[in-house]
């Protein structure tokens, strides 16, 4: 028999990962297929030091139900989890829900959600992972144009608990990463 070994994480290629575009030509993925995606990135995000969880939308009339929403069973499992620690250095966790297209489109508030993180939330020391479901059924098929490219002030990396091309993915990390200042780097 072969032990859980822990997450297993893939990192995506922001400009050509494609959610819904596998070898076999599937564009949704099967309750299997996302229950391991829920265990991969709540192993993930769960193993993550954090200090504060954001959710946005907050109001509930803007959210959509799903019972499909990894990201919505992913940030109910960190919450329960009690997990947080009080410290500065900690990282943020933002979870972004599913929207309701007749309130708000899902692809704009991720948008505005990575770009809030990555001027106001993102400091020296600290990291931000924003959690969002993605693919056609949030008509998010791809990240291209919503996460920032990898500079000098911030590092980006985006995961997604299935490997990318063999299955359709519903929910990804975008991990963004503040380098350390150039003082501390010499050291």
């Amino acid at each position: 028999m072969l032990a859980y070994s822990g997450p297993q994480i893939h990192r995506c290629q922001v400009d050509s990962v494609r959610f819904a575009w596998t070898h076999c030509g599937r564009a949704s993925s099967t309750a299997a297929e996302r229950e391991r995606e829920f265990r991969n990135l709540a192993g993930f995000v769960g193993g993550v030091s954090y200090g504060a969880v954001l959710v946005f939308p907050g109001e509930q009339l803007l959210c959509a139900d799903s019972c499909v929403s990894v990201c919505d069973r992913v940030r109910r499992f960190v919450c329960a989890s009690g997990g947080a620690v009080a410290d500065a250095a900690a990282a943020i966790l933002v979870f972004v829900r599913r929207t309701n297209s007749s309130f708000a489109t899902h692809a704009a508030l991720v948008r505005r959600v990575i770009g809030h993180a990555q001027r106001r939330l993102l400091a020296t020391r600290r990291s931000v992972y924003v959690v969002a479901d993605v693919g056609p059924a949030v008509g998010l098929p791809t990240l291209q144009g919503l996460v920032p490219p990898a500079s000098g002030s911030v590092h980006v990396a985006v995961y997604s608990g299935a490997k990318p091309l063999f299955s359709p993915i519903s929910c990804v990390v975008v991990a963004l990463h503040s380098p350390l200042p150039r003082v501390l780097q010499r050291l």
